[in-house]
């Protein structure tokens, strides 16, 4: 199955995530903000047709009063499932996209099985909302996010591509790419 019937037949059970975040902007204006969560195009990968999810996607909204700078954020992020990972730049996992062609394999990349953030966007106590979505796979230029899934004890290396809208925080244009060999390598954005 290629992975543009997977994206449409995954887009048919889409889970669409419509929440309405209200906050009072302050003590003299008697009106709310309103953030409108964005829409997934694809909630979740199946790369290796195993009938199992590989990886997920889910808005997350987070509140700390231990934030000096702004008070809540929502973030979309990506989750590792049964046995799949991320791969990093960094131990931290902060810096995940790699440019077209970087080789992926298992001595190339840090593989995280913890959930990651793609994108967010800040609520300030004095301002509201920020107005755009932040993070690195906001539009701008394509990059791939590395992936390593397991199946039948051994490690398919993968790509996964897509943009996330700075206005409305859609994430869209998910296409993918694993390894039918185990344990061999592939190059980001390349389509054997």
């Amino acid at each position: 199955m290629t992975s543009k019937n997977l994206i449409r037949k995954l887009s048919t059970i889409i889970f669409l995530f419509t929440i309405l975040v209200s906050c009072e902007t302050n003590n003299e204006n008697d009106h709310e903000d309103f953030l409108t969560l964005p829409i997934l195009e694809v909630d979740s990968l199946d790369l290796n047709s195993d009938e199992k999810m590989d990886f997920a996607f889910r808005i997350v909204e987070i509140t700390s009063t231990e934030m000096t700078y702004h008070e809540q954020s929502t973030i979309i992020e990506i989750v590792p499932l049964n046995e799949s990972y991320i791969g990093c730049l960094e131990s931290n996992c902060t810096s995940k996209k790699l440019e077209l062609g970087f080789s992926i394999i298992d001595s190339s990349l840090i593989w995280s099985s913890n959930r990651s953030y793609l994108a967010f966007i800040k609520w300030f106590s004095n301002e509201g909302w920020d107005e755009h979505w932040q993070g690195e796979w906001i539009d701008s230029s394509q990059g791939y996010l590395g992936v390593r899934v397991t199946s039948n004890n051994n490690f398919h290396y993968g790509w996964i591509t897509l943009s996330i809208d700075d206005k409305t925080g859609n994430l869209t244009d998910v296409e993918f790419k694993l390894e039918n060999d185990p344990n061999s390598m592939i190059s980001a954005g390349v389509t054997p």
